[in-house]
């Protein structure tokens, strides 16, 4: 006997009959709204939503980009700071000029020049030979004493030519050069005190805004030498008070300020930007490839400023320094005094590159985990050769084989704390690092084994 409650055989293929017209209908429904490229919301509607962590990328960008712009100034207000804090930075930048030909031959022309205008050669011996003519000698002997006039007078320029010559090329100018660089950090150091001009300082800063350093010194030790040499005309040379400028600021009462903001933008303002470069990769949706963009935007920025340097070097030895600069002399001063700012813009364009390309590489891209099983295949071939002839790291590979994330990571760290407080930061102390780092994560990976705890047989 049927149960009454069951459905009939008419009754399931009525069931069926809707079914399949339910589903021709929605299946209707769903090719129309494909085809108009709109959403079918009759039969199922789905909520709208504005893509979750699109804010994230803004910002991200908005910070990356910010630091990125910073970056150059950083970089400039570091090196300032440096030369104004830092004695020793501050001689091992402009001390070598004075072995530097160029400036050499600038400081004797200078020399000389001053020499002559306090000594007139030529009304000495105007003097020296008229009154030797003046004496009771025979008309021969005074014609000869006049041909010896014009000699006398070419060897006694050329003696002091030579002298000063001498003195410039020799440790004795170095010392004095060196000294006088003493002096001005010293006096850019107390620059914000109440007095700016000091007779005593090799550096002067005058009320027009003249910043120079003395010569003095230079002509005091010339003098000196030349006396020593025999010459006795050279006592005559009085201890004279002659500069020669190095630069001109037309706001001498915002020395101080300015001073004062240089060291402070110099400390912090790269903190600031690598806090920013940071914040955007870590606000970052995708992370490694934000690191990847923040890296190639540094390098990209660094070697921008590298051009500005070439051409902000021409523009200072052919357009602003011949006013009062030899061309030789600016050309050097310019080299050296930015050597170390040019040392830093290579040593972060290495960087830059050094961290995208170390980015790309742990990632999931075909060709960089290609590279990563070679490595890898690599190191286990190494590890079976030595399996082969009873070389093996034992327990010490397996627990490196299963701590090998935490090893990484240490390495990694110790690897950005050498970058972060070694100063001034280098092309050298980049490459070396990431040399040393290499290394460091190529013996993890020969020494690792895999841990065999747990496996059955």
């Amino acid at each position: 006997m049927s149960d009454p409650t069951e459905p009939t055989r008419d009754d399931l293929a009525e069931q069926v009959r809707v079914l399949a017209a339910e589903n021709e209908r929605l299946r209707a429904a769903s090719a129309g709204a494909a085809g108009a490229g709109t959403t079918v919301t009759d039969t199922v509607p789905l909520p709208t939503r504005r893509p979750r962590g699109r804010w994230r990328s803004v910002v991200a960008v908005l910070l990356i980009a910010t630091a990125t712009i910073l970056s150059p100034v950083a970089v400039v207000a570091g090196w300032t700071r440096l030369q104004l804090t830092n004695e020793q930075a501050f001689l091992d930048t402009f001390g070598p000029l004075a072995s530097d030909p160029r400036v050499q031959q600038y400081v004797a022309d200078r020399v000389v020049a001053e020499i002559n205008n306090v000594v007139d050669i030529n009304a000495i011996a105007d003097d020296l030979f008229t009154g030797i003519a003046s004496l009771d000698l025979p008309p021969r002997a005074k014609s000869a004493i006049q041909l010896l006039q014009e000699p006398a007078v070419q060897g006694v320029n050329s003696l002091i030519q030579s002298t000063v010559d001498g003195f410039v090329q020799s440790d004795a100018f170095e010392a004095v050069w060196r000294q006088a660089l003493t002096s001005a950090h010293s006096g850019l150091q107390v620059i914000a005190g109440d007095t700016l001009q000091d007779p005593n300082r090799a550096l002067t800063i005058d009320e027009s805004g003249q910043i120079s350093i003395q010569l003095a010194p230079i002509i005091a030790a010339v003098k000196q030498r030349l006396v020593a040499r025999g010459l006795t005309l050279a006592e005559r040379i009085p201890a004279v008070d002659k500069s020669i400028v190095i630069a001109q600021t037309d706001a001498v009462p915002k020395i101080r300020a300015a001073y004062a903001t240089a060291t402070f933008v110099g400390t912090w303002l790269p903190i600031l930007v690598l806090g920013l470069f940071a914040a955007g990769v870590l606000t970052a949706r995708g992370r490694r490839r934000t690191l990847i963009t923040a890296a190639l935007c540094l390098a990209g920025v660094m070697a921008l400023s590298l051009a500005a340097v070439a051409v902000g070097h021409l523009v200072f030895v052919n357009t602003l320094a011949p006013g009062t600069l030899s061309t030789g002399a600016a050309d050097a001063i310019y080299e050296q005094a930015l050597v170390f700012a040019q040392g830093t813009l290579v040593a972060l364009l290495i960087l830059g590159l050094v961290i995208a390309a170390t980015a790309w590489f742990v990632g999931p891209s075909g060709p960089a985990t290609t590279s990563r099983q070679a490595v890898s295949d690599a190191a286990a071939a190494v590890r079976r050769a030595g399996d082969a002839r009873g070389i093996t790291t034992g327990a010490v590979g397996e627990w490196v084989g299963s701590h090998d994330a935490v090893i990484h990571m240490g390495i990694a760290v110790a690897a950005a704390a050498v970058l972060l407080v070694v100063r001034p930061l280098t092309a050298t102390v980049i490459i070396w690092t990431t040399v040393a780092a290499l290394l460091l994560l190529l013996a993890v990976l020969l020494v690792s084994r895999p841990s065999h705890t747990g496996h059955t047989a």
